[in-house]
């Protein structure tokens, strides 16, 4: 039930991007999703936070899909589910400042 950490990487710029699994479904709600598609499934279950070089937190993204990884190439950042649909996701990064 407690948060864990999924994966982090580091960007170009030196941001850290720290993912994180808020808890563990239960095994009821894991037992129904295997009878869905996978992808059709949505999940509150991943949160990724971005971290400023020194450490300040400088935003938090709900994610609303499975995740295994992520990686942050350039600006771009990939993020992977290769546990449950196979498939990646891939987000422009806008620097705000």
């Amino acid at each position: 039930a407690d948060k864990m950490l999924v994966d982090v990487d580091v960007d170009d710029k030196g941001r850290v991007w720290l993912l994180s699994k808020k808890y563990r479904p239960s095994k009821e709600k894991r037992e129904r999703w295997k009878e869905i598609d996978p992808r059709d499934i949505k999940t509150d279950t991943f949160i990724l936070y971005l971290y400023s070089e020194t450490g300040v937190l400088l935003h938090v993204y709900q994610l609303d899909h499975f995740v295994s990884g992520i990686r942050s190439i350039g600006d771009k950042l990939y993020i992977v589910d290769s546990t449950h649909t196979m498939r990646f996701h891939i987000y422009n990064v806008i620097d705000g400042s």
